[in-house]
């Protein structure tokens, strides 16, 4: 037998003994693997449209890829969101610069689930002064950090805080 013929015989053998076995592959993901990017069921009527926009919200690009927001919902109608100081990187980002983009990403990704349901929300940037990685002293016993933004879901509202008038969002 030739090389070339013995080759050809011996390459069809291994793709048909192969051939059951990728058969019985799938390329289907298991819902498990894909559950937090699905959509959230629309909020029932009278519940808490917050943790809907939140469902969104949390699913924002982060730098690092640690997801160092915390928030808090104890005032109704209001999002406080705070930097979890605990997934700070100091070594590679010391001074939080990218922290900071990364919380911008959040807060945009819940402006647009907002205005999914019908809310424009007002932005109060650092309501306690501006963020110091360094600042131990504004630490909260639970390692959270005071609020980096807050949040007011009222509808129809275009006011943005701290936004110079030529980046405001237009009225509908």
């Amino acid at each position: 037998m030739e090389r070339r013929s013995f080759i050809r015989v011996i390459g069809g053998g291994v793709v048909l003994a192969a051939a059951p076995a990728l058969v019985a592959c799938s390329s289907a993901l298991p819902p498990e693997a894909v559950a937090a990017w699905q959509p959230p069921a629309p909020p029932a009527p009278g519940s808490d449209v917050r943790r809907w926009i939140l469902a969104h919200a949390i699913l924002a690009p982060h730098s690092h890829n640690l997801q160092s927001w915390l928030v808090d919902l104890r005032q109704p109608g209001e999002i406080a969101l705070y930097c979890d100081r605990t997934r700070l990187l100091p070594e590679t980002d010391p001074f939080s610069r990218q922290i900071m983009m990364s919380q911008g990403t959040f807060l945009e990704v819940l402006d647009l689930a907002a205005r999914q349901q019908g809310y424009r929300a007002d932005i109060e940037l650092f309501p306690k002064g501006e963020f110091d990685p360094k600042d131990a002293a504004r630490q909260r016993p639970d390692g959270a950090r005071p609020p980096g933004a807050r949040r007011q879901r009222q509808a129809g509202s275009a006011v943005c805080p701290g936004v110079p008038a030529a980046h405001q969002p237009q009225r509908l």
